[in-house]
């Protein structure tokens, strides 16, 4: 066991009890070395809190002492919650869950005067932080459980519009599909990333999952330039690509040339390019007349943008 996990069940060994026995059990499942440990922890935490169906909702305005069975409830969650902070950014949406079942309960009921108080001692979160991780949080443990990958909240808020529209499949699957495809352009799916891809999808997806996943994966490729970067890479003429008698007057202008001048003045309009696409520029884009043809233009500069940096980063 390594030494943060070693701290790790040292914070967990404190107490006694049916709680102490599940923090025990997470902190193993923290503790291993495989590379998709972090995921299987998180699932493994998600499954040690209390069944949502089984805590007892409590209504508005009920002060009562909390039950045997309550306490018990609270501290296994609440032993939750303190792994999952020990366990950093990737636990968010075990924290979520763990939120979840203490508003169904109102197990701040006795101890703290609202909600948005005892999220805030126990969580060390705003109340409307811990919203939207609640919200999010089905959505982001269906995709680490199915993926292997656990999305960050940022991804999660733009996968949500997705199964909001197609479903929850679809949404798992565009993430699945950006993993693959940004892995082979070597970065990573990232929140614009995965709005860029959810703009341009039809608006009706085929409800087959090969046939709907095979949409979402031309679409991304579409989107993130991928297509281009294959044809390239496959021998095959991309569009531009100079003829014989062209090539040679590329090459003569090669060896006369300054290599590195020729790029930085391709930087500078590369800059001037870039404080022609304003902020603002955009936002009057999207609110035009002809919102077909900013998707198309906006897709464009994503495919370009995204083909430069792959091509500069492989040199």
């Amino acid at each position: 066991m390594n030494s943060s996990s070693s701290a790790l069940g040292s914070i967990l060994g404190k107490g006694n009890g049916p709680a102490a026995g599940v923090a025990s059990r997470t902190a193993h499942l923290l503790a291993g070395p495989e590379p998709d440990a972090a995921v299987n922890s998180v699932i493994g935490l998600a499954r040690a809190l209390p069944a949502l169906d089984d805590v007892r909702k409590v209504v508005e305005g009920d002060d009562s002492e909390l039950s045997l069975t309550e306490v018990e409830q609270r501290a296994r969650t609440e032993e939750v919650i303190a792994t999952a902070l020990a366990a950093g950014d990737a636990s968010l949406w075990v924290i979520a869950q763990a939120v979840e079942r203490a508003a169904r309960g109102r197990w701040w009921r006795k101890t703290h005067p609202t909600l948005e108080a005892y999220v805030q001692d126990k969580v060390g979160r705003s109340a409307s932080y811990a919203r939207r991780l609640r919200a999010g949080a089905p959505l982001a443990l269906e995709t680490a459980e199915r993926t292997g990958v656990i999305p960050n909240p940022g991804q999660i808020r733009d996968m949500r519009r997705t199964e909001q529209q197609h479903g929850t499949d679809a949404a798992v699957t565009l993430f699945d599909v950006l993993v693959q495809v940004t892995a082979d352009l070597g970065s990573a799916p990232t929140a614009i990333s995965i709005k860029a891809v959810h703009e341009a999808l039809p608006p009706v997806l085929p409800e087959l999952p090969e046939q709907q996943r095979s949409v979402i994966e031309e679409t991304t490729r579409e989107v993130l330039g991928a297509s281009e970067i294959e044809q390239e890479s496959n021998g095959s003429v991309p569009i531009g690509t100079p003829s014989e008698d062209e090539s040679e007057e590329v090459i003569d202008a090669e060896v006369v040339g300054d290599p590195l001048a020729d790029l930085e003045d391709a930087l500078r309009r590369l800059r001037a390019v870039n404080r022609d696409v304003t902020r603002e520029a955009l936002a009057a884009g999207r609110e035009a007349a002809d919102p077909e043809r900013y998707r198309r233009i906006s897709q464009a500069l994503l495919s370009t943008a995204t083909s430069l940096r792959n091509r500069v980063s492989k040199g």
